[in-house]
């Protein structure tokens, strides 16, 4: 049995939510470019693509990024040392090569499981305890 340590789990939620976060926001950037039809995209026909529909410009959406995605990076590299550090350099894997290499490959979703699914369960419960 392993307690509960509130400070690391509230530290391994922000990163969490962080990381998750600022993978939306690179996807939108990739996809930006990339596989959504500029018309007749499910993406803005049925919701938003803040930069297709000008909602932000491209410098505001990187600054937007940066400042999503600085907790997360933070409080990785902080607990490099740790048990919960080799989990670092698979979710950045998988968050730069989602669109470019998995998704095209219709594994996108494969390998997201495969990276949230044990950094929600067994990191996370390793650093919260």
């Amino acid at each position: 049995d392993m307690a509960l340590n509130p400070s690391l789990a509230l530290l391994w939620t922000i990163s969490i939510l962080s990381w998750h976060a600022f993978h939306n926001l690179v996807n939108d950037w990739q996809d930006l470019e990339d596989d959504d039809k500029p018309v007749g995209s499910f993406r803005t026909d049925y919701g938003c693509h803040a930069l297709k529909q000008g909602f932000l410009t491209k410098t505001q959406f990187l600054r937007l990024m940066i400042l999503v995605g600085l907790p997360g990076a933070t409080l990785t590299w902080a607990l490099r040392n740790s048990v919960v550090g080799p989990a670092g350099p698979w979710g950045i894997a998988a968050l730069f090569l989602y669109t470019i290499l998995f998704k095209p490959l219709a594994l996108g979703e494969a390998c997201i499981f495969c990276v949230w699914g044990p950094l929600m369960a067994g990191y996370g419960a390793i650093a919260a305890g």
